[in-house]
């Protein structure tokens, strides 16, 4: 009897569908929005949720504890690209090395 692992979120594969690929082209992918509460004030801009929806506990809840943002240590802080927020708000998660699209 042997016994299987079940796969963690991060194992998960998923393709991303065209209309979304596109889309997600039209961020860019520069580390260009410093700080927790600018990040959180960029998506609110981005994907249109009023301000004080996205808040700076969000962001550093899924940078810190969920890992789910992807962010660039720059001078000792914290940068976040447009693609990583679109990320972020569409996906849940970064996606997986498979199916990223080129930066």
């Amino acid at each position: 009897m042997s016994r299987t692992p079940a796969p963690s979120y991060r194992s998960v594969r998923y393709e991303i569908p065209d209309d979304l690929k596109a889309e997600r082209e039209k961020y860019s992918a520069t580390p260009n929005v410093k700080g927790l509460d600018d990040a959180a004030a960029r998506i609110c801009e981005l994907f249109g949720y009023r301000p004080g929806d996205v808040t700076r506990a969000f962001i550093k809840f899924h940078t810190e504890q969920t890992k789910k943002l992807a962010y660039h240590k720059i001078g000792g802080n914290r940068y976040y690209s447009d693609r990583d927020l679109f990320d972020l708000m569409h996906f849940g998660t970064r996606p997986s090395s498979k199916s990223q699209v080129s930066a």
